[in-house]
């Protein structure tokens, strides 16, 4: 018995929803880290306020560190709203051509 292959909306839903998979594994392996490790640091400097070392160096590493991390997790989130809508809008035609069974 020979199988069918997989339509070409099938082929390009998994591959969205694929991507979509390796960019939410991203955003939970570097950048919600980074998130925490910025908390952790926020709650640093108002503990140590009386640290001036510390909280100087904190500061200073906050100030430069930051906005690189933060244009990267912008890029990223906006990244991960684009494919989830993009699966979205591939699921739903997939849906629409009477198939019923997405993957």
């Amino acid at each position: 018995m020979r199988q069918r292959r997989p339509t070409k909306n099938r082929r390009k839903a998994f591959i969205a929803a694929k991507k979509c998979g390796v960019i939410i594994l991203a955003y939970m392996l570097f950048i919600l880290p980074v998130d925490l490790m910025n908390c952790a640091h926020l709650w640093l400097n108002f503990v140590c306020v009386q640290c001036t070392r510390i909280t100087t160096w904190g500061f200073m590493i906050h100030g430069f560190v930051c906005p690189i991390i933060y244009l990267f997790q912008n890029k990223l989130l906006r990244t991960v709203v684009m494919l989830t809508l993009r699966c979205r809008r591939i699921d739903e035609h997939a849906l629409s051509l009477g198939d019923g069974s997405v993957m």
